[in-house]
């Protein structure tokens, strides 16, 4: 995905923004409100403290991505390159990966506290596994043709995993991110429906017990605008950290675009 096109990205909102609108038009009902009320809400929102929960969500989903990728990256290093590792750690890995971390809630609630460590531990935990098993399959998908170049070459074992392993799963772990950028913006409103008032969640919660439509589309909006932030960033750091990736992708799109 190209979002790096001002154009593109402003002509994909003003179709959204119309399609919006037209939909509210259509339904005329005050649960689905227009843009401008939308609006209107987020006003309001801005004299009552917006910018704070906003920091407040933001610093949930950026401990818990730090966690996520300062753990996942060297485990899944360590199991794409041991055979036997993996082999061992795999199982326990698929048994609990398809648990469902939200249904968890109370207990990590009970366990860690009603503060921001056990909203950050759900997120973790929702990362840290795609994360691990992207890294790890990307490791394991690396020509053992290069592996032997770069030994031939007299490199030690940090040598191949600077050179070789890291260079490989490195997009892998930004691709990643990006796919479940959405899944940890739509898990952060849900651990922050839950004892707290603080985050993006608990001002949707509150907007809808008082039937501030507005102000729960104005939320809405703008989780969709952090993403789109976060995607941007994301790129950002493919950009400056990965570039042969970048270019790689980039001459796939021009084959693809000729042929």
């Amino acid at each position: 995905m190209n979002l790096r096109s001002p154009v593109r990205v402003l002509a994909a909102f003003g179709v959204l923004l119309a399609l919006w609108w037209g939909i509210a038009l259509v339904l005329r009902n005050p649960v689905f409100p227009p843009p401008s009320v939308a609006f209107e809400g987020f006003l309001r929102l801005l004299g009552e403290g917006l910018v704070h929960h906003v920091g407040a969500s933001l610093k949930r989903v950026g401990v818990a991505t730090a966690w996520a990728v300062l753990l996942s990256l060297p485990l899944g290093l360590f199991l794409g390159t041991h055979p036997k590792w993996d082999g061992r750690i795999a199982p326990y890995v698929y048994l609990t990966y398809p648990v469902p971390k939200t249904a968890l809630m109370p207990v990590f609630f009970l366990l860690l506290g009603l503060g921001d460590l056990s909203r950050v531990a759900i997120l973790f935990l929702i990362l840290f596994y795609q994360l691990l098993i992207a890294v790890r399959d990307a490791v394991r998908a690396v020509d053992p043709a290069y592996v032997l170049s770069v030994r031939a070459l007299g490199a030690r074992p940090w040598d191949l995993y600077r050179h070789v392993y890291l260079p490989a799963a490195f997009p892998a772990l930004l691709t990643a991110l990006r796919v479940n950028t959405g899944i940890a913006l739509s898990v952060l409103f849900l651990v922050e429906t839950y004892a707290t008032e603080e985050g993006l969640g608990y001002l949707i919660q509150r907007a809808q017990s008082r039937y501030a439509y507005g102000e729960i589309f104005a939320v809405v909006a703008l989780l969709g605008l952090l993403g789109l932030v976060l995607y941007v960033l994301l790129d950002v750091l493919e950009a400056l950290w990965a570039p042969w990736a970048r270019r790689r992708k980039e001459g796939e799109l021009v084959w693809t675009e000729e042929h």
